[in-house]
């Protein structure tokens, strides 16, 4: 059976009942009760935020063909706010996101399919339903606060940094069930504090130089979809025969963890001096 829920032009669910009822042959009646709901939504398709916007929790709304944030504009988004990625759809930043969550309502990323794989598994448990978060070189001073990221074919990744500045700061945040790196930094300066970076296919943290703190995290690599996966952790100071100098990695009193009897990874670039600066203090590495 399948029902199609009329636009009503509120901000809350509401719920659609009927019933289909049989009578017998011998005059009883019986019948089956039907129940739905239905959410209005706000559609936003090959968006570019070209000004200053404030988005909030009032209606999810769902991204096709990507929302991208150009360079100079500021995408603001309320705790509460649900943003339904479609099949493919991105989260491009030029600009600058700034994502302000809260413990118990957190601003949510994720797929836009609400049906199930299978009875037990809906999609929204399963990765690469979407694509991901990406941040391009004139972007700075992101800031992702009690976010709950999940389901897509990566997680927040960088292309390049030449500013110097701290292109992204995340407290509370989680990033899980990913189909290649859930954190991917190259080149950055970032501050990871206090969040969940989990259940990657490639690795859960890949840290390419730059200067990146890890406080209070958990890094665990419990993929389960396929039998082959990256690690909890994988840092190095370069690609191919390129220098990227790794100044400073620390990690302070975090867990480090996976199915693997190694997760965590440093690659030092052979016959170089480019630097390869890391730290752990009072860490679990299990």
């Amino acid at each position: 059976m399948e029902v199609t829920v009329n636009p009503h032009d509120s901000d809350s669910p509401i719920l659609l009942a009927d019933s289909l009822v049989f009578t017998l042959p011998n005059g009883k009646t019986q019948q089956v009760i039907l129940q739905a709901y239905g959410q209005d939504i706000i559609i936003l398709k090959d968006r570019h935020i070209d000004s200053d916007t404030t988005l909030d929790a009032k209606r999810p709304y769902v991204i096709y063909d990507s929302l991208t944030v150009d360079s100079g504009s500021t995408l603001t988004l309320k705790a509460g706010t649900t943003l339904c990625f479609h099949s493919g759809a991105s989260l491009n930043i030029h600009g600058k996101v700034i994502a302000e969550g809260e413990a118990g309502n957190p601003v949510t990323m994720r797929c836009d399919r609400t049906d199930k794989l299978f009875p037990y598994l809906p999609y929204d448990r399963t990765d690469a339903q979407w694509g991901g978060i990406t941040i391009y070189p004139e972007s700075e001073g992101n800031r992702f606060v009690q976010c709950d990221i999940h389901g897509g074919s990566y997680g927040i990744r960088n292309i390049g940094s030449s500013s110097g500045k701290e292109i992204l700061y995340m407290l509370n945040t989680i990033l899980h069930n990913v189909a290649g790196d859930a954190l991917c930094l190259t080149d950055a300066k970032a501050t990871i504090h206090g969040c969940q970076i989990s259940n990657a296919q490639g690795n859960c943290a890949t840290i390419t130089g730059g200067d990146v703190e890890f406080c209070h995290c958990t890094l665990a690599q419990f993929y389960p979809w396929t039998a082959t996966y990256g690690n909890a952790l994988y840092f190095t100071n370069y690609i191919e025969k390129e220098e990227h100098p790794l100044h400073n990695l620390s990690f302070v009193n975090s867990v480090i963890t996976g199915y693997a009897d190694d997760e965590l990874f440093g690659s030092p670039m052979p016959d170089s001096d480019a630097p390869l600066n890391y730290h752990f203090i009072g860490c679990l590495i299990n």
